[in-house]
């Protein structure tokens, strides 16, 4: 089983609410409409979401790689015989 600790709920809410927030909220208006905060000139929503996405994407693929459960699942020791 994975370990988890009493701040993993805190992370999958935040992770929640920030999917909340640029898709079905005006979180991705607000980010083309402050370019700063992103630290880029971006104008396009649609750029904006993409953007996240495969943010969030790439942290869940990283978590499954770092995850010594899956990792052991998907390449299993060998035994010397």
């Amino acid at each position: 089983m994975l370990d988890t600790d009493e701040r993993s709920g805190g992370n999958v809410a935040l992770l929640i609410l920030s999917i909340f927030w640029i898709y079905f909220s005006s979180g991705a208006e607000f980010l083309v409409k402050h370019p700063g905060v992103l630290n880029s000139d971006i104008r396009s929503l649609v750029l904006i979401k993409l953007l996240v996405g495969v943010m969030l994407l790439g942290g869940m693929a990283e978590i499954a790689m770092w995850s010594e459960d899956i990792l052991c699942y998907v390449f299993p020791a060998e035994t010397q015989a």
